[in-house]
């Protein structure tokens, strides 16, 4: 599996608001400047991100974005869902009528994916912005 720039550069960003957001917006601009990422490209992820309820824009002279409450409690995992859709290696569902490819997905295909799901949704944007967990939330991977 190989991530696309919208999962790589939209979690970058959404790090990137939690750690700068002091309780005023924090501009596209800004973002765009500290992550070296398109203007136009940050636009297009912040609407997909605005409309899944992870981000919230201002708008005028002083606009910007600001982090839904509990943004840094959601998983890398689920940012990269919203982004990329399904992470799964191989298409999801597919019957192999081959045995060599029926192995293939049990034995290998179908692990990886519990890997790349299990690692994804242990990483919340807290832990990955530096930021402590609150009590009895998740912190760092196990």
């Amino acid at each position: 599996m190989r991530l696309s720039t919208a999962g790589r550069y939209g979690l970058r960003a959404l790090v990137d608001l939690i750690t700068h957001h002091d309780g005023t917006p924090v501009s596209l601009a800004s973002i765009a400047e500290r992550q070296q990422v398109s203007m136009g490209y940050l636009e297009h992820m912040f609407s997909i991100l605005k409309k899944a309820g992870l981000v919230q824009s201002a708008r005028g002279s002083q606009g910007g974005y600001h982090p839904v409450a509990g943004l840094g409690n959601k998983t890398a995992g689920e940012v990269l869902r919203v982004l990329e859709g399904d992470l799964n290696v191989m298409e999801p569902g597919a019957q192999e009528d081959d045995p060599i490819r029926q192995c293939l997905r049990r034995r290998l295909w179908d692990a990886l994916d519990r890997g790349i799901a299990e690692t994804v949704d242990d990483v919340t944007l807290d832990s990955l912005a530096g930021l402590p967990a609150a009590e009895g939330e998740r912190d760092e991977p196990r």
